[in-house]
């Protein structure tokens, strides 16, 4: 599952869609990105950094609609792609400042269930 590690706490997604294992995992200072694959080859991935000063994700907001949301009560930016060659997106912060992007060619819907299941276990 999704995960991230911050002072000895694991924030971890419990749900993703049926088929989706992990493909790869990288941490290097106050970033981490995994990837998710499906046997089709379709892909999530999911970044979160603490250093959102030294983060950027791109998004083509010209094949977007984009849609305010909230995970867990946080307010969200969800990017719904227009165009089949781009992904739908999700970006939020928590109320530590750290900042989440999952992204997937998977419906907004489960983008959005990904983003609520994220949740902190010790």
């Amino acid at each position: 599952p999704l995960r991230r590690q911050r002072q000895m706490c694991i924030e971890t997604a419990t749900w993703l869609p049926d088929g989706y294992t992990e493909l790869y995992y990288d941490n290097t200072d106050n970033t981490t990105f995994v990837a998710y694959s499906n046997d089709a080859g379709q892909m999530i991935s999911f970044s979160y950094s603490s250093a959102t000063d030294e983060t950027s994700w791109f998004i083509d907001r010209n094949s977007t609609i984009v849609t305010q949301v909230e995970v867990n009560g946080m307010a969200a930016d969800l990017f719904e792609s227009t165009d089949s060659n781009n992904a739908n997106a999700i970006i939020w912060s928590n109320a530590d400042n750290t900042t989440f992007y999952i992204s997937g060619f998977v419906s907004s819907h489960d983008i959005i269930q990904i983003a609520e299941s994220i949740h902190a276990q010790k």
